[in-house]
C-alpha cells in the first residue's frame, strides 16, 4: 500500500454499499494512530481524489477531534467538525485545568484549584474543600493543611499539593503536554476517577469521558508546549467546516452512505465493542457498516490492542458471541441483605451524612432509604456503591470515598471482633 511504510495489505472482499470491491487496508497498530489517517487522506487526494470523496469515521464524536485538527494543520477541507465545545467537556475541562496549574509561573487561578479538586475526587469536608479551592499557591495549600484540625482532611489536602509540585516540576523540566497528561491519568489518577464515573453511562451510544481523555491525549501529541496548549486546542476546533471538505463522522450518523475512501480511525478494543456497550452484536454491526460505506478503498486504523472484530473481519479468529451478563442490582425499595450489623453502619453513615451536609438538609446528601441500602450491600468499591440507587454520578464524586471508608472502618471492626471471639 502507498499509504504508509508499516501498512499491511491485506486481500479482503468487502461488500460496499453499490458493489463488491477488493481492498481492505489494516494499519499496524500503533500509539500514535493520528499521523496514519491523515496521510492516507492526503494520498487519496494526491492521487485525484476530492476532499469530499473521503470519509474519516470513529465510534464516538470526541475521537474525531485529533484527525481533524491534524488535517486541518496539514491544509485539508472538513465536514462535520468536532467545535470548541469539547474543551468545555467534563474530563477535558478538568485535564486543561490541571494543565495551567502545572504551567502556572508563580501562583494559580483558584477556579482551577477548584476544578482540579473535583477531579479526580478528594475526599474532604465541604467546608474544607471551599478553602482549599480558594488557594491560589502550592505554599498556600501546605499552609492551609497546617491548619486545618482534621488529620485526614489535611493528608488529603498535601497529596493533592503534591500532585500539583509534581506536574510543576515536570513541565519546568521541559516535559512535554503529552508527558504531563500521561502522568496526570496515570500516577495523579484521573483516568481511573473518570472511568468510574463512566459506569453510570452503560448503553448510551455517545462519547464517555475516558474516550474524551483518550482524544485529549492523541491531541497533545500534535502540541507539544503545555503551557499554550489550551488555547492552541480552542483555536485549531474553532476552524470552520465545509461542506466541501472530508466527512468526519461517527459510525452511528453513516448508515446508507458511501465515499470512494474512508478511514477508520481508533479501532481499539474498547471502541468496538465499547467498553459501556451492553449488545456486543449491534457493536459488530457498527463496525461492519464502517468498513462497508466505501466503494473504493478502506483503511482501518487500529491501535495496540485493536478490536477483536479486525481479525474476525479478516477470517483469523471466530466470531464471539457476548459473554453472559449480570445486569446491576438496582433498588426495588427494601435492602438486598440483612445483618446484625446493618443498623450500626446505618447510624455510622447517618453520622457521615450530618458531617457532609455541613447544615444543609440531610436529604440533600443522601436519603435514609439509600443509606439503609449503602449498609446491606456494603460494598467496598466505587463501582459498587454506584449501583445503589441515589448514588448518581455527583455523589459518588464527591462523597463516594467518604461512604466507602465509613464501611471499610466498619467491616474492619466486625472482622476483629470475630477474630476476638474466635480466640
Amino acid at each position: 500500500s502507498d499509504v504508509c511504510s508499516s501498512d499491511l495489505r491485506v486481500a479482503k472482499t468487502i461488500a460496499a454499499h453499490h458493489a463488491d470491491r477488493n481492498g481492505m487496508t489494516i494499519a499496524t497498530g500503533t500509539d500514535d494512530t493520528v499521523g496514519i489517517p491523515v496521510d492516507a487522506v492526503r494520498s487519496a487526494i494526491a492521487a485525484g481524489a476530492t476532499p469530499g470523496d473521503v470519509a474519516v469515521l470513529t465510534r464516538v464524536n470526541s475521537l474525531l477531534a485529533p484527525v481533524q485538527v491534524a488535517l486541518a494543520r496539514a491544509g485539508v477541507p472538513v465536514a462535520g467538525a468536532v467545535g470548541t465545545e469539547f474543551a468545555e467537556r467534563t474530563a477535558v475541562r478538568a485535564a486543561l485545568a490541571w494543565l495551567r496549574l502545572a504551567t502556572s509561573e508563580r501562583t494559580f487561578g483558584s477556579d482551577d484549584c477548584a476544578e482540579a479538586l473535583r477531579r479526580p475526587s478528594r475526599s474532604l469536608h465541604p467546608r474544607v474543600a471551599e478553602w482549599v479551592a480558594e488557594q491560589q499557591s502550592v505554599d498556600g495549600l501546605l499552609r492551609l493543611a497546617a491548619r486545618v484540625n482534621n488529620e485526614k482532611d489535611a493528608r488529603t489536602i498535601e497529596t493533592f499539593a503534591a500532585d500539583i509540585e509534581r506536574l510543576r516540576t515536570a513541565a519546568n523540566g521541559g516535559a512535554t503536554t503529552r508527558s504531563l497528561l500521561d502522568d496526570l491519568y496515570d500516577r495523579v489518577g484521573l483516568a481511573d476517577s473518570v472511568s468510574t464515573l463512566d459506569l453510570h453511562r452503560r448503553g448510551m451510544n455517545r462519547a464517555a469521558q475516558h474516550d474524551d481523555l483518550t482524544a485529549l491525549r492523541q491531541l497533545a501529541s500534535l502540541h507539544d508546549d503545555p503551557r499554550t496548549f489550551g488555547t492552541w486546542l480552542r483555536e485549531s476546533l474553532s476552524i470552520r467546516g465545509t461542506d466541501t471538505g472530508v466527512t468526519m463522522a461517527t459510525v452511528h450518523r453513516v448508515k446508507g452512505l458511501e465515499w470512494p475512501h474512508v478511514v477508520v480511525h481508533h479501532v481499539d478494543a474498547d471502541q468496538f465493542p465499547h467498553r459501556l456497550a451492553d449488545d456486543v452484536e449491534e457493536e459488530r454491526r457498527l463496525f461492519h457498516v464502517a468498513i462497508t460505506r466505501t466503494s473504493d478503498t478502506v483503511l482501518v486504523v487500529p491501535t495496540r490492542t485493536p478490536s477483536p472484530f479486525v481479525a474476525e473481519s479478516l477470517g483469523l479468529a471466530p466470531a464471539r458471541t457476548a459473554p453472559a451478563t449480570v445486569a446491576p442490582r438496582r433498588d426495588t425499595g427494601t435492602p438486598s441483605s440483612t445483618g446484625p450489623g446493618d443498623d450500626v453502619l446505618f447510624e455510622a453513615l447517618r453520622t457521615l451524612r450530618r458531617e457532609l451536609a455541613g447544615g444543609k438538609p440531610a436529604y440533600t446528601v443522601f436519603t435514609d432509604a439509600t443509606l439503609r441500602d449503602i449498609a446491606a450491600r456494603r460494598p467496598t468499591s466505587l463501582a459498587e456503591l454506584g449501583r445503589v440507587k441515589g448514588v448518581g454520578a455527583a455523589k459518588l464524586e464527591r462523597w463516594g470515598s467518604d461512604v466507602l471508608e465509613v464501611v471499610t472502618r466498619h467491616l474492619d471492626g466486625q472482622s476483629a471482633s470475630s477474630s476476638s471471639s474466635a480466640r
